[in-house]
């Protein structure tokens, strides 16, 4: 009977054994599917930070040469409105001598009729 009884527990403890071996094995699946799917997200998020930044980059790139072409056309404006005061002037300094001539002219022809 006790021999009975001995075979019954080691019977019950290699139960338990296997039960122990088989929820371990589960646990190291379950943290194998674990651990590859974090590293996947650490890989996913880095290429994700890299792209960020490179489109960051690009963006910064872009702006800069927008800044940089409005700045060259608020200058070449300036430059123009500059351009069309000089021309300005000059048309006015035209003027006067025209005006200047025909006064002489109109004289001359007075004094010479």
């Amino acid at each position: 009977k006790q021999w009975y009884q001995r075979r019954v527990r080691v019977g019950d403890i290699e139960n338990r054994w296997r039960d122990s071996v088989e929820r371990c094995e589960k646990l190291k699946q379950a943290y194998g599917k674990l651990r590859e799917e974090h590293i996947n997200l650490i890989r996913s998020n880095a290429e994700t930070k890299k792209s960020l930044e490179s489109q960051e980059q690009l963006l910064k790139d872009i702006t800069q040469q927008f800044e940089s072409k409005n700045a060259g056309g608020a200058e070449a404006v300036r430059n123009l409105e500059v351009q069309v005061l000089k021309l300005e002037s000059e048309k006015q300094d035209a003027s006067r001598k025209v005006e200047v001539l025909k006064q002489d002219l109109e004289e001359r022809q007075m004094s010479g009729q």
